[in-house]
């Protein structure tokens, strides 16, 4: 399935490939601070924390600098003609909280 296809057949397809457990991963997040060693993205800890997948890593920006970096493989049954994108995205409110 490629980019041609529409966006509801490729999340049809997706959804379709994808365990009960992977779903589920998806309704999940993680705080980057868990996925470092000593100031560093940490393999093992990926692998505990993002083993299933992963809806969102949370607190990226935090109070200190975070510097991550994975290398991202297919470990599937099925081959990949896409490319893997992490987005970091600052969110500010837009609408005021009462006092």
């Amino acid at each position: 399935m490629g980019q041609t296809s529409s966006v509801e057949a490729r999340v049809r397809d997706l959804l379709g490939r994808m365990s009960l457990e992977e779903k589920i991963a998806q309704l999940g997040s993680v705080w980057a601070q868990a996925l470092l060693e000593g100031g560093k993205s940490s393999r093992e800890k990926a692998r505990k924390f993002l083993s299933k997948g992963i809806g969102q890593i949370t607190g990226i920006t935090g109070s200190h600098e975070v510097n991550m970096g994975f290398e991202v493989g297919n470990a599937g049954a099925h081959a990949g003609d896409e490319v893997a994108h992490l987005y970091v995205c600052v969110v500010v409110a837009s609408v005021s909280r009462p006092i």
